[in-house]
């Protein structure tokens, strides 16, 4: 079965802490753990992991610290997270290629498989 959620992230919708005690953060890995959470609660152990802007960085930090969980991602609007040491020893075209070889094959892999997404 494909599912698709799209939860609110902290202090947007209907969304409230259950404890005055909770610590309040709005920190991208924090947001992160909570759509971690989610998926959890739910039974969801890979999705593909989308976004726009704040719920793109999440994903972002998802995807960076977490990849085991996920299965693919779409970012619009977020911002990259790149290995800087990594991309200066690779010829300017040579890294142009991998990134948009990777893309493409990401979101090819992504339609066809087409797992439950969040």
């Amino acid at each position: 079965m494909d599912d698709t959620i799209v939860p609110f992230l902290r202090g947007y919708g209907t969304t409230r802490f259950l404890s005055a005690d909770t610590l309040r953060n709005g920190q991208q890995s924090a947001i992160a753990v909570d759509v971690l959470a989610l998926m959890d609660a739910l039974g969801v152990q890979k999705a593909i992991v989308a976004g726009f802007d704040w719920g793109a960085r999440t994903a972002d930090i998802m995807a960076a610290l977490w990849p085991e969980r996920c299965k693919g991602i779409v970012s619009v609007s977020g911002y990259l997270i790149v290995n800087l040491e990594a991309n200066q020893r690779l010829p300017p075209i040579a890294g142009r290629l991998r990134a948009a070889r990777t893309l493409a094959g990401n979101i090819a892999r992504s339609m066809r498989d087409r797992p439950r997404a969040l």
